[in-house]
């Protein structure tokens, strides 16, 4: 085996001999080491340690570790490397100490890397040890050490670093103990809580950015006011090498925004806080909870120390102020219908819903006496769209022709139905509404007002006139009809009525019955006519139309009769003759005209 130009000969080995070999030290040879060649260290896959620190290597060939599959521990320091190849270490999984840096070579320096590979310790998962000292190092690749987890040991004092990207060291969490020292460092990015001793240069801050919340917490309402708002401040720990802008965006723009959506510190105003507003959005929609927002920030700049730095969410509480609801507008606060048609005949109210539903809302309209008021449409429905939109309940008001004695109150009631388990089945309001009775109980007489009839039989001896309800009633009406001066004493009547009685039902109220009047001859001369009174009575179970005062009617009869003595004689002249017998006498009859 040959290692490079050096003129080691290792002799004849066999390939079960190499895989043997646990150790192998190539060290201290101050320049005879200058290259390695592929293949130099194939078969070695039991190798565990091996060194070559302090030879003078200026690169390494690719997939020269390849077959140490076994190895823990590699050395490379006090060589003249400037570069790694993508993936040399990527076969070392089992490597738990890599030094490339600590020895210091012929000319006082470790080795000559001035920059490191992005991924090249990726596959390192069990490293515990990573020295990398005393290079030319300027920057370091962001992530290049996430992988490793195990780490506890990293040495990077004396390079020529003078930013580190934001989280360079936030992935190791088992790093106990950190070198930074002898670098060109203005500050620091956040170092894992788990690193016990920490070496950097005085005057060394951290890179953060702080961000400072009022009251140490962030709450806005959805409702508008002195509440809706909060705030809090921005400023950075150290001063930048450029330009710093933060972006600053909500998870949920729905329910909180930011203004300004960008912060830029600049390195003279670098330390001055500048304030975010947070602004609750109403979205009127009833929620479970409150709502929580996070407020998110993300850094550029060319300043590899706040370049992509990791800055702190705020988490904003968006306090609800929608309770679910169906709101009720009744036109001048109150609804009244009349039975009457015309104006005042129906009234409207609107509905509409207090907050957004998640889905559509149907509202069911139902009178609680629809022979009192009816109300159109019965159904109203309300979507996430047009929730908000007053409908249209109109109430109009039904005639029953009874006298209710008083104005009628109808209840309408709604109920809802959804999806949205905050409107299934949500309490609404009722709206009473008056019904305005326009029937007032009472008895028409119609036809002959002032009746007229003669004693002479004939067609002038009688006459007629109707009665009717002039509503509905309850139950039966009987109408006595009656001479009244035959109801005050025995007299004899002047006329005579038919029918004595009348009988109207709830059905036939408003159907007239005819009473006719006919006068009635006494063989007397009056002198004149006589006139006769006829009154009406009633009785009912229906309380407005017992005992209702009835119009009398007032009945002329005229007399057909006239005073005087009528004389009469047979054969219409009266002779007698002087002689006896047949002739000497006649006669006539003397009688009165009236009684």
């Amino acid at each position: 085996m040959r290692l490079g130009k050096t003129s080691a000969d290792c002799g004849s080995v066999t390939a079960a001999e190499l895989a043997r070999i646990r150790w192998l030290h190539v060290v201290y040879s101050f320049g005879s080491l200058t290259t390695l060649k592929t293949g130099d260290f194939d078969g070695l896959t039991s190798l565990r340690e091996l060194r070559l620190n302090g030879n003078s290597l200026s690169s390494l060939p690719a997939g020269i570790f390849d077959d140490l599959t076994s190895l823990e521990e590699l050395a490379l320091a006090g060589n003249r490397l400037s570069s790694l190849p993508a993936g040399v270490f990527d076969k070392l999984t089992s490597l738990t100490n890599l030094d490339l840096g600590h020895i210091l070579g012929p000319d006082g320096r470790s080795n000559n890397l001035s920059s490191l590979p992005a991924g090249v310790f990726d596959k390192l998962t069990s490293l515990e040890k990573l020295w990398l000292d005393g290079n030319n190092l300027s920057s370091l690749p962001s992530g290049v050490f996430d992988k490793l987890t195990s780490l506890e040991h990293l040495r990077l004092p004396n390079n020529n670093l003078s930013s580190l990207p934001a989280g360079i060291f936030d992935k190791l969490t088992s790093l106990e103990h950190l070198r930074l020292s002898n670098n060109n460092l203005t500050c620091l990015p956040s170092i894992p809580s788990s690193v016990t001793s920490l070496w950097v240069d005085g005057g060394v801050s951290s890179c953060t950015v702080i961000v400072t919340e009022s009251d140490g917490t962030t709450e806005v309402s959805e409702a508008a006011g002195t509440t809706s708002t909060d705030t809090y401040t921005v400023a950075l720990d150290s001063e930048p090498t450029a330009n710093v802008t933060i972006t600053v965006t909500s998870s949920d723009t729905g329910a909180a925004t930011v203004s300004p959506a960008t912060l830029t510190f600049t390195t003279s105003d670098w330390n001055t806080a500048q304030t975010v507003t947070v602004t609750g959005v109403d979205d009127f929609v009833t929620q479970s909870s409150d709502r929580s927002v996070t407020i998110s920030h993300s850094a550029t700049s060319s300043d590899d120390n706040y370049n992509t730095i990791i800055i702190a969410d705020v988490r904003a509480t968006v306090v609800d102020d929608d309770t679910a609801g169906v709101s009720i507008s009744e036109s001048s606060g109150a609804t009244a219908v009349s039975e009457a048609a015309g104006a005042g005949h129906s009234d409207s109210y609107t509905v509409a819903l207090d907050t957004r539903p998640t889905s559509s809302v149907t509202v069911e309209v139902v009178s609680g006496d629809s022979g009192a008021a009816t109300v159109s449409p019965a159904t109203l429905r309300f979507s996430t769209t047009n929730w908000n939109s007053g409908q249209t309940v109109t109430v109009t008001g039904v005639d029953d022709f009874v006298a209710q004695g008083s104005d009628r109150s109808v209840t309408i009631s709604h109920s809802a139905t959804s999806s949205d388990d905050n409107y299934n089945d949500i309490a609404i309001a009722d709206v009473t509404a008056t019904v305005v009775d326009d029937d007032s109980p009472g008895v028409s007489i119609s036809g002959s007002v002032g009746i007229t009839v003669t004693e002479a039989s004939g067609t002038t001896n009688s006459d007629t006139y109707t009665v009717v309800l002039n509503t509905q009633p309850t139950g039966n009406v009987g109408i006595t009809v009656a001479n009244l001066s035959e109801i005050l004493s025995s007299a004899p009547s002047a006329a005579t009525v038919n029918p004595a009685t009348l009988t109207f039902t709830p059905s036939d109220w408003n159907s007239g019955q005819t009473v006719t009047v006919t006068g009635v001859d006494d063989s007397l001369d009056q002198q004149g006519s006589r006139s006769a009174t006829i009154r009406h009575t009633s009785t009912s179970g229906d309380a407005l139309y017992n005992g209702i005062a009835i119009a009398d009617v007032t009945v002329t009869v005229l007399d057909d009769d006239t005073a005087g003595v009528s004389i009469i004689e047979s054969s219409g002249s009266t002779v007698v003759s002087e002689a006896a017998g047949a002739g000497r006498t006649d006669a006539y009859t003397v009688v009165l005209a009236s009684e």
